[in-house]
């Protein structure tokens, strides 16, 4: 035991490491003036920056053109691909509104596990094996886990698409695009019979890892099954052998036809076009998963099912297999025309009118006609601008029209689902229908119209450029989840709930510095500024919503706005948080399903609020030289949640733990929880509520370098000796460093959101290529 006095393990250092991801990829084409056809296929492996993940990935492209007679020509286009994915296994992610915890059942997400667990504990022993901790009253050890409890992710996507072109007159021409998509997405979750994940549905029985029943860890085992035909039997392992092997699948099938017609007509200064469309997507998919009990995978992959598992997941409506389908039609009707007058004004308008079965049976619903207006001014061409030579290029442009798009809900019809009663019985179980989703047939559209400005310009012999546009939106129409009265079963209603306003300005500006024969320096910067606030809304959110870490719709603010709950002080003799509670008042706790919601601090909105890059090339010689710099700013980001009621030894104490509350009436962060803080305080929010108090809030902005890369180019008299075209090698490296972040982040990525399961930040990454052009 001396040994772990020492003991200072660097958990990113076991979990992670520098691997080796390969590219390789081949295009050829070949033909005549009738027939050309290309060839393409790449390879590409990553053994993955964290443990237990690794992608492989095949990709393979076909396209042939044919070119028969003088009016007729004809594509077709193969393209797919095969991806094999390995990732640690994960559930599902449970948030709870009434504690204010969102957690993860066996979560073992490396950068989760290594960001919060102790550096006391090894992993390995003093011999080189694997050293187990007691998890869900279990054995475990993340690199053992990792290699027990892992998804295989495989996706297969095929296209198939012809293309046929027919010169029907002069100046009047037919297309015709026609494909099929198939598409397969399987998830295959093996948790061996030696996992923690398993062991958790045996501890405390005899089937558990020690062989010894234990009456104190089986009456605390929730993963045990308790008989309800019999109150007084004991908790009994319903996996007494073997694993899970979990699988889930969805297949796609879609058809995609369009039809369209082009004219265009010149006539002295005057030029025509027409354009006219038809689209039709017919789109079938179905999600089917399966839960295997019993797996045995060490053991020549025989099943040895419990019939209690099957008892426990019917009594708790869980069924252990499920099948769903949805289906998706689409058509549309497009027209476009434009005129043009000396080249320097045009004119453009365009009509749509879309229908889908996803929308409302409601004509006016279901069915939506859109439209756009635009026009541009090449101002360059007029005579007050031919005698200077400061501006080479300028031009005026605009549009102003209705666009829509469908959303996501999908109740537009009533949605009924077979499931089972609840019954305290087996026998007394029966098939049952239930309403999934009411009706809405009215159900519509979400529309915006939208303004957008714009003004290019080039001078200085096309030296610098300058691209300036606005845009301004007013949505309405939005779809999301509305609270309504619960009259027919259903207290939360997909419905068209909210409108919003929205404006913003792109600039781009792009300079060659200078461009001489052997040296030159290009640079480019992009800023883009937005503002969006929600004009109306019918819903309710509660605390919960509002304060969550991904933000919350709120009436006059920002879509996707972060509230906090404002923390007061501490309190004086026991150092927990107090805050304002949903009553306004000094309290020790909050309600976080309480609509209530006045009292919470607007922080600000998550999303940021100005985007750009900075971008520079050098060339010196064959050697190239460039770097990417992106930077974000004006939203707020939610510290990690690190307070919570009751902490174990496998636990990680933050940094701010430092300066936690020791003594009377130090006002810095609150004290560890302790039995003698937890026997005086009422409910388990006071320091998960702390989590999200306005103290725990950072800014989001950010300045990070993104991408530097070093190039050579192999000279042209080198490669006629070998027949080449072309020969380069380029280092690449992304996601350097960050140059500026809120130092009250302490660490944290400003750009990433932490749930567990697979998410994992945006690694650093180095990439060494080698391209060669016959």
């Amino acid at each position: 035991m001396k040994r772990y006095v020492y003991v200072n393990t660097d958990w990113f250092k076991h979990l992670f490491q520098n691997s080796l991801m390969q590219e390789h990829s081949l295009s050829f084409s070949t033909g005549n003036e009738n027939v050309q056809t290309y060839y393409s296929t790449s390879f590409l492996q990553d053994n993955g920056w964290a443990k237990a993940n690794g992608v492989q990935r095949y990709t393979a492209n076909i396209r042939s053109d044919y070119k028969i007679g003088n009016r007729l020509t004809f594509g077709l286009i193969t393209t797919g691909s095969i991806r094999d994915q390995k990732a640690p296994g994960t559930l599902g992610q449970d948030s709870n509104p009434v504690t204010g915890v969102v957690s993860r059942d066996f979560d073992i997400n490396p950068y989760s596990y290594a960001l919060n667990t102790s550096r006391v504990i090894t992993p390995y022993d003093e011999n080189g094996n694997h050293e187990f901790v007691t998890m869900n009253y279990a054995p475990f050890n993340i690199l053992d886990e990792l290699e027990k409890n892992y998804m295989e992710l495989k996706m297969l996507d095929l296209k198939v698409q012809g293309e046929l072109n027919y010169n029907l007159l002069k100046d009047l021409k037919y297309n015709f695009i026609g494909a099929y998509r198939y598409a397969s997405t399987g998830n295959e979750h093996k948790i061996y019979e030696r996992s923690n994940l398993s062991n958790a549905y045996r501890a405390g029985t005899k089937y558990g890892t020690d062989g010894i029943e234990n009456s104190t860890i089986s009456d605390a085992n929730r993963f045990l099954y308790r008989n309800l035909d019999d109150p007084d039997s004991r908790p009994v392992s319903v996996l007494p052998y073997g694993g899970f092997y979990i699988t889930s699948e969805n297949v796609l099938k879609s058809y995609y036809f369009r039809n369209s017609l082009n004219w265009d007509k010149s006539f002295n200064k005057h030029y025509f076009t027409g354009f006219a469309i038809q689209e039709l997507r017919f789109l079938d998919r179905m999600s089917k998963e399966n839960m295997g009990v019993g797996y045995q995978f060490e053991k020549g992959g025989v099943p040895f099912i419990d019939p209690a598992m099957i008892k426990m997941n019917v009594e708790g409506n869980l069924p252990y297999y499920k099948m769903n389908l949805f289906s998706d039609r689409f058509i549309a009707f497009a027209a476009n025309s434009t005129y043009s007058f000396e080249g320097k004004y045009q004119f453009t308008g365009t009509v749509r009118y879309d229908g889908s079965n996803q929308l409302g049976s409601s004509k006016v619903a279901r069915w939506l006609p859109t439209w756009n207006l635009s026009g541009s001014w090449i101002i360059d061409q007029e005579k007050f601008m031919q005698n200077q030579s400061f501006i080479n290029t300028l031009s005026l442009r605009g549009t102003y029209g209705l666009t829509a798009s469908m959303g996501p809900a999908t109740n537009a019809s009533l949605v009924l689902r077979s499931n089972s009663v609840n019954r305290p019985f087996l026998k007394d179980q029966e098939p049952v229908i239930n309403i999934n989703f009411l009706e809405n047939s009215d159900l519509t559209w979400e529309k915006q119209y939208e303004t957008n400005v714009g003004l290019d310009a080039t001078f200085l012999n096309r030296r610098f450029q300058v691209v300036l546009d606005f845009y301004n939106r007013n949505g309405f129409d939005l779809i999301g989840p509305m609270r309504i009265s619960g009259i027919g079963g259903e207290a939360v209603k997909f419905a068209n709930y909210a409108n919003m306003h929205s404006r913003g300005l792109e600039i781009f500006f792009r300079a060659n510095v200078f461009n001489k024969d052997n040296w030159s320096w290009k640079t480019q910067l992009t800023n883009a500024f937005n503002q969006s606030k929600i004009t109306s809304i019918r819903n309710e959110p509660n605390i919960w919503n509002l304060v969550n870490s991904v933000g919350a719709t709120r009436v006059g603010y920002p879509h996707r706005s972060l509230f906090s709950i404002d923390f007061v002080r501490l309190n004086e003799e026991l150092g927990t948080p107090l805050y304002v509670n949903e009553n306004n008042e000094i309290s020790e706790n909050v309600f976080l399903q309480s609509i209530q919601t006045q009292y919470l601090k607007y922080e600000g909105p998550v999303d940021p609020t100005i985007n750009g890059g900075f971008f520079n090339d050098f060339r010196f010689k064959n050697f190239n030289l460039s770097f990417l710099i992106t930077y974000s700013a004006g939203n707020k980001v939610r510290l990690n949640p690190v307070y919570r009621n009751t902490y174990s030894d496998l636990d990680a104490m933050p940094y701010d733990f430092l300066n936690r509350f020791i003594a009377p009436l130090e006002n810095l962060s609150p004290s560890i929880a302790t039995t003698r803080t937890n026997s005086r305080i009422s409910g388990n929010q006071v320091y998960n509520a702390y989590n999200y108090s306005d103290v725990r809030v950072a800014d989001g902005s950010f300045v990070r370098m993104k991408q530097i890369t070093l190039s050579y180019n192999i000279p042209k008299t080198y490669l006629e000796k070998y027949r080449l075209k072309n020969l380069s090698l380029n280092v690449v490296g992304n996601n350097l460093f960050l140059l500026y972040a809120d130092p009250k982040l302490n660490g944290q990525d400003p750009e990433f959101y932490g749930s567990g399961g697979v998410a994992l930040p945006l690694p650093r990454q180095f990439t060494l290529s080698l391209k060669v052009g016959f």
